[in-house]
């Protein structure tokens, strides 16, 4: 007999122990460099000699942005089960028009079908609830730290995240690392800093700081973020047990996103709503309200797609790949962002700038090819 339904349960994968990046896992990884690298200047381009009054809200750029990809995950989603049911091949089942007209007209019924899935299964789920929550956290938890340290103070501990996703991979996802990798990553972290605080130390120190509040808000932040990230890369690597007794399969990844955005959503709302709640009346009143676009010109519309984007290119790289790749990409990120500003938006180029560029390139090289560096380090 069939049980009634299915059991709720953190999908379970293979240990694995961290390997050279396979070519498509470079190719990920490449693109984030250039996608973050984008976001980062254009995002320095959007502000630059723009009045504060004609600035966008952030807050919108942040919505539209979440739209954007929340519309994008539904159409990979239909395409997906197009290709399912009609695979591009001459026979049965054969999609009969493949024009542009046919296959938006077959995506609604698609997605539809997807998401009935999905309804149909509510406990499958709630496992990707546990990172909405974190994330959600980790987001809030974040400022509660940069209005408590000085910046440099907070860059430099903030790069602890790095290995404490390395740390929580090998708890939750029972991965292995070479000795050789882990200092990589911790030089890596160093490398980031000290580059990043080459932007920042012209800056004026914060006021009114709690050092302690700071310090503490700023590790939550990193285990929250380490442990969100791991757990969704769990999520989406394992095999879920299928609806009504029905036999395990992935959970696509377009849906899994889907569902986050979904649990990300209920959770900011009840936040929102509580803290309007806690709000002060005399706070909400006589605010100057603005166009729900203000502010927004072409150059903005880009930076949405490209982040959108971004959130898209995360996901695959944490399905195919992992987060410390996904890591190691941001390191090389901010070089690769910095050099540009400095070529194109006119920042002066430090030493400090110089140092940490050498040291994430030599990280990255040495945690991808770690078998080959510590061959060399015995020779």
């Amino acid at each position: 007999m069939k049980p009634s339904g299915s059991h709720t349960q953190l999908p379970q994968i293979t240990p694995v122990t961290a390997s050279p990046f396979t070519p498509f896992q470079l190719m990920l990884l490449t693109l984030m460099v250039m996608q973050n690298s984008s976001v980062v200047l254009l995002g320095r381009a959007t502000q630059a000699g723009v009045d504060p009054e004609d600035k966008f809200n952030v807050k919108t750029l942040v919505a539209l942005t979440e739209a954007t990809k929340l519309a994008a995950c539904f159409f990979l989603i239909g395409m997906e089960n197009l290709v399912e049911r009609f695979p591009p091949v001459r026979g049965a089942g054969y999609l009969p028009d493949l024009s542009v007209p046919g296959i938006i007209g077959a995506l609604p019924a698609a997605i539809f079908e997807e998401i009935s899935k999905v309804v149909a299964s509510p406990k499958n789920s709630l496992v990707v609830s546990p990172p909405a929550a974190l994330y959600l956290f980790q987001n809030n938890i974040l400022y509660v730290a940069l209005a408590n340290l000085p910046a440099p103070v907070f860059q430099v501990c903030y790069q602890s995240k790095l290995v404490t996703t390395a740390i929580v991979s090998v708890i939750l996802l029972n991965r292995q690392y070479a000795k050789l990798q882990w200092i990589a990553l911790v030089c890596l972290g160093v490398g980031v800093a000290l580059v990043v605080l080459g932007e920042s130390s012209s800056e004026g120190e914060v006021k009114d700081i709690n050092l302690s509040v700071g310090l503490i808000a700023v590790a939550l932040a990193s285990l929250s973020s380490a442990f969100a990230g791991v757990w969704f890369e769990k999520v989406v690597k394992g095999v879920s047990a299928g609806a009504n007794g029905g036999p395990a399969k992935t959970t696509s990844l377009w849906v899994r996103n889907v569902e986050l955005a979904f649990f990300s959503l209920v959770f900011a709302s009840a936040y929102g709503a509580w803290e309007s709640m806690m709000k002060a009346p005399e706070e909400a009143i006589d605010a100057p309200t603005k166009p729900f676009l203000h502010g927004f010109t072409f150059t903005t519309y880009i930076l949405v797609l490209l982040q959108a984007g971004g959130g898209l290119l995360v996901a695959a790289i944490v399905k195919y790949a992992d987060n410390v790749v996904k890591g190691l990409a941001t390191g090389v990120a901010v070089v690769v962002s910095t050099t540009f500003s400095c070529m194109f938006l006119g920042t002066e180029v430090k030493m400090q700038f110089l140092l940490g560029g050498m040291i994430i390139l030599v990280s990255v090289w040495t945690f991808s090819n770690h078998t080959k560096a510590s061959s060399m380090l015995n020779c």
